[in-house]
């Protein structure tokens, strides 16, 4: 028995923590937690023998969040791990909800397991950490907050809460409190010229003539005529949109968005004036005036035009008498080996060289020419000998 006993401490002990609550948190929070596993032969901190993993759960049910915990501290702790988990809606965590951090770990070959709880805005029972019952929706009482702050006299938020709630008690003077409880009863300011009450004649009466207002211009954006004739389209929601583009247009006309063309427009018509008048004055009697290409000017350059020997320097030739290939000339023109059978002169004449020049073979029935790798054919053509008369047909 003491051994049983023995042997069921250590398996407890061994691996990791057994489950607890965390806590609650708000949305969009990290929540960290951490594990110790311990050796199951003597119970000792050690450890696993690899990172534990977790798995998340949401109300018994899996929400595909899984990982690795890290080893926290590994040079002065052993065994200790923690992990991360962000709550956001992104990653399913949702308020009101529950949630389960399964936790696995493996030391010594043995598997344990342990859990870790939590709530994502958990509801507070208020009654319970003020010892009185609240009625209503809503706290109606400063000293329901002095309560709640005394119940808990560390929460942040509370303090924060307490301190709006005396402010806002500092500032509502009984004047002030008056106006809204005027607001809150629906009583009619009086005194004044604006004054408006909630009737026939005040409220009810406005709103009756917001909704004629809003109805009439509805029906004007429904009316297939008016949004032809406005519009030149009986498209729905054409109003608002011919308006938009007519504003751009009259932005970009006048300047508005950075362009405006009537200026730009101007300042060309002025700058064109400006250069016709100077024209004007300057060269007085246009037969005769100069940098321009008058009758006279217009007459030479067609003579020049129609003389074929006029612009034989520049490359204007009709007539090529008198020219002769320079010494050089054959050797610029390509020795480029055709690929097949000659199509041109040049390529019939480097083919002919190449015939007696470059590799050919001929055997009793083909002579084949090759390129320069002395490998590849480029034309082929049929020996055939009868009796004494041996006969090459054409290449190919």
């Amino acid at each position: 028995m003491r051994r049983l006993i023995v042997m069921l401490w250590m398996l407890w002990m061994c691996g990791v923590c057994q489950g607890y609550g965390i806590g609650s948190y708000d949305i969009d929070r990290v929540v960290t937690f951490y594990c110790n596993t311990h050796s199951i032969a003597t119970g000792a901190a050690t450890d696993a023998d690899a990172a534990p993993t977790y798995r998340v759960y949401e109300d018994g049910t899996y929400m595909t969040l899984t990982s690795s915990m890290t080893i926290m501290d590994s040079s002065n702790t052993d065994g200790a791990y923690y992990g991360q988990v962000t709550l956001s809606a992104a990653n399913g965590f949702e308020y009101g909800k529950s949630y389960a951090i399964e936790i696995i770990a493996i030391v010594g070959g043995v598997t344990s397991q342990a859990s870790r709880e939590f709530q994502i805005g958990a509801s507070v029972n208020v009654e319970y950490w003020i010892g009185t019952a609240i009625t209503g929706a809503l706290i109606t009482s400063s000293d329901q907050v002095d309560a709640i702050w005394d119940a808990d006299v560390n929460s942040v938020e509370l303090a924060a809460i307490k301190a709006y709630v005396d402010d806002l008690e500092t500032r509502l003077s009984a004047a002030r409190a008056g106006y809204l409880d005027a607001l809150n009863g629906h009583i009619a300011q009086t005194g004044d010229s604006y004054a408006l009450a909630n009737g026939a004649s005040g409220f009810v009466a406005i709103k009756g003539d917001t909704a004629s207002v809003l109805a009439d211009t509805g029906a004007m954006d429904t009316s297939t005529e008016l949004r032809t004739l406005l519009y030149g389209s009986d498209t729905p929601g054409a109003t608002a949109a011919a308006q938009t583009t007519a504003q751009n247009d009259l932005d970009i006309i006048t300047g508005a968005s950075g362009v405006n063309l009537l200026a730009a427009t101007q300042a060309s018509i002025d700058a064109i004036e400006g250069d016709t008048g100077e024209l004007q004055t300057n060269q007085g009697n246009w037969l005769t005036a100069t940098g321009f290409a008058t009758s006279i000017a217009l007459a030479t350059a067609q003579a020049d035009l129609d003389d074929p020997n006029q612009y034989k320097a520049t490359g204007f030739l009709t007539d090529k008498a008198g020219f002769s290939l320079a010494a050089g000339g054959l050797d610029a023109i390509p020795i480029t080996a055709p690929a097949g059978v000659a199509s041109d002169f040049r390529e019939m004449i480097v083919q002919l060289w190449r015939r007696f020049f470059e590799k050919a073979v001929m055997t009793a029935t083909t002579l084949t020419t090759y390129a320069d790798d002395g490998a590849t054919p480029i034309t082929a053509q049929t020996i055939s000998t009868v009796g004494s008369t041996q006969t090459q047909g054409a290449a190919e």
